[in-house]
């Protein structure tokens, strides 16, 4: 009788089709989440910069500070550019490898700047954040 019982479980495990480690939303709310850690650990702790991805199929890269932003700062977090290069290629690349589709800035002002594709600017106060 054990024998049988160790020979199903077995089967059923070596027979269960093997899924993807996660679905594309969850490693992007994981990703998000990353970057998160990335930027606490960096020269950018003190900005409190937070990711979170956003959206019905969480592929819109939402990051917030508390502090106010202006486009330099923008562009130099978004392309990686001299000491903002917490991660190679900018925020960008991230985006690109972790399969986003456009990314939000928004800060202690409630401006908003974004990056990718068809992602508008008023699209954002109807994205709902995921995980």
């Amino acid at each position: 009788m054990l024998r049988r019982t160790l020979a199903l479980v077995l089967l059923l495990i070596c027979c269960e089709p093997r899924r993807a480690a996660l679905e594309p939303s969850a490693q992007r709310v994981a990703s998000a989440r990353v970057l998160t850690r990335e930027y606490s650990h960096s020269t950018f702790a003190r900005w409190k910069l937070r990711a979170r991805a956003a959206g019905r199929d969480c592929d819109v890269l939402v990051i917030s500070t508390s502090n106010v932003l202006d486009d330099a700062i923008v562009e130099g977090l978004h392309y990686g550019g001299g000491p903002y290069g917490v991660i190679e290629g900018g925020v960008r690349q991230f985006c690109r490898k972790q399969a986003f589709r456009g990314v939000a800035y928004k800060d202690r002002s409630q401006r908003i700047w974004t990056y990718g594709g068809d992602l508008k600017p008023d699209e954002l106060p109807r994205l709902k954040p995921c995980g």
